[in-house]
């Protein structure tokens, strides 16, 4: 929930950023994708991580690597120092979320897809309150202060760390982390994020040699990481679940979850902003609806998840979503219904809280595909689908972000976004029946009581 907060504070603050900084909006926007391309690198590591240092320690340096990025963040005097801030966030923030889960698939293990559907209901409640907090304090105090909120949080997470945690570990030698690994996975995206950015600065830009090499760049990068995880003895990205259709299509799922979803969701408050005009205590409040019903879905669909199996809720909440952002396309501005007038407002909360209606039914299934199909590799199928999570929304957002600042204006621009995102999660909705319709009966027959095995 920490990483919620703060995340989703952000992007309420960013279009004070973009204002106070007065610089193109797609280098603003490294201050959101900066902190994502550090999840990227983390999350894969992680793993290893608690296996030399243990969960207790691992998870305590990640929070004061988180803590102090977040007050460097509230001091920082320029656009650079502040990305620089938000890299050291992302290096603490990327344990979060694979620390979390691989402590919940070993202790609950026969209630493992709820308890991680209950996991991602928390996520949202982050959501509730990054929002309304961050634009009130953006109202009030100035955007610095979105950053301030974190310090309590990550005290408090200091303290039940040390107490709650163990920190066993296994014997691991530090060479054992693929730093090659995530050096290439940093480097190609990077690379990538940077091309793109560079191609905001005229039309013609994509002819320049720096944007379309750093894009070649990144792709060679890429391709050279995938010939790497192969031979790397302790590698970060097990490559040979992605040969089987079943991860090849979950982790394209995640990849699109974040770069149609997440990624959108995060330039909705910049269109608030720019098309309506709303203030970011405002835009916080049209927010909550989304979050709440989210939680709410989310919940309701980690429980009935073994009844309805893994296709209908990403099938339904794909449909949601992209009927959310289409309408968000074509921006309401107030209904008349004969005597009865509904202002904006309650319609964007509404086309809003549709796409948290079908976020509460992707999530839960999306990610609980591949732990609980193969729950022994619940650590490195976190760190997978954390991978895939954070590249698609990095690669999201920038492209994003490229087509606002290219665009007549910002509001043209995030509209013709919002219809390329409708498009995308349609092709996620073909991808989902190659996925199993419900979970898979135990490799492993029970033994009957009573009868000894034989060996």
């Amino acid at each position: 929930m920490l990483a919620a907060i703060d995340g989703t504070a952000v992007i309420v603050a960013f279009p004070a950023i973009v204002d106070e900084f007065q610089t193109n909006v797609a280098w603003v926007g490294w201050v959101i994708t900066a902190y994502s391309l550090m999840l990227g690198i983390t999350l894969p590591l992680v793993g290893r991580v608690v296996d030399l240092v243990g969960q207790r320690w691992a998870f305590l340096g990640a929070v004061t690597l988180f803590l102090s990025g977040s007050l460097g963040c509230a001091l920082s005097q320029s656009v650079e120092q502040l990305v620089a801030c938000r890299v050291l966030e992302g290096v603490g923030g990327g344990a979060f979320m694979p620390l979390a889960a691989g402590i919940v698939a070993e202790r609950f293990p026969t209630h493992r897809a709820r308890m991680i559907g209950l996991l991602t209901s928390f996520y949202p409640l982050g959501g509730i309150i990054g929002p309304n907090v961050g634009g009130l304090l953006v109202s009030l105090a100035g955007w610095r202060a979105v950053f301030l909120i974190s310090v309590p949080v990550c005290l408090a997470a200091l303290l039940l760390g040390g107490w709650l945690l163990t920190s066993e570990r296994r014997t691991l030698s530090a060479s054992a982390i693929d730093f090659p690994g995530a050096l290439l996975l940093g480097g190609g995206t990077l690379a990538l994020m940077t091309g793109l950015t560079f191609a905001t600065g005229a039309p013609t830009a994509w002819q320049e040699p720096r944007s379309a090499g750093l894009v070649v760049l990144g792709v060679f990068l890429f391709g050279i990481l995938l010939w790497w995880e192969q031979r790397a003895p302790q590698p970060i990205l097990e490559v040979a679940l992605i040969r089987q259709r079943l991860f090849l299509v979950a982790n394209v799922l995640s990849f699109g979850i974040a770069a149609f979803v997440f990624a959108i969701f995060g330039v909705i408050p910049l269109f608030l902003t720019r098309s309506y005009g709303f203030t970011p205590s405002e835009v916080g409040l049209l927010l909550t609806p989304r979050a709440l019903v989210t939680i709410a879905c989310s919940a309701l669909v980690s429980f009935l998840l073994p009844r309805l199996g893994f296709r209908w809720p990403l099938i339904i909440g794909f449909t949601l979503v992209a009927a959310s952002t289409f309408l968000l396309a074509l921006p309401p501005r107030g209904l008349s219904l004969d005597l009865v007038v509904i202002p904006e407002q309650v319609l964007l909360a509404g086309v809003l809280a549709l796409a948290g209606i079908g976020m509460g039914c992707v999530l839960p299934a999306a990610n609980s595909i591949g732990m609980d199909l193969l729950p022994e590799k619940a650590t490195a199928i976190a760190g997978m689908r954390g991978a895939c999570n954070v590249l698609g929304n990095v690669l999201g957002t920038t492209l994003a972000l490229v087509v606002v600042s290219l665009a007549a204006t910002p509001a043209a621009g995030l509209q013709l976004v919002f219809r390329a995102a409708a498009l995308g999660l349609i092709v996620l909705i073909a991808l989902t029946p190659l996925l199993p319709s419900r979970r898979p009966p135990s490799r492993v027959a029970p033994r009957p009581a009573g009868v000894a095995s034989a060996r």
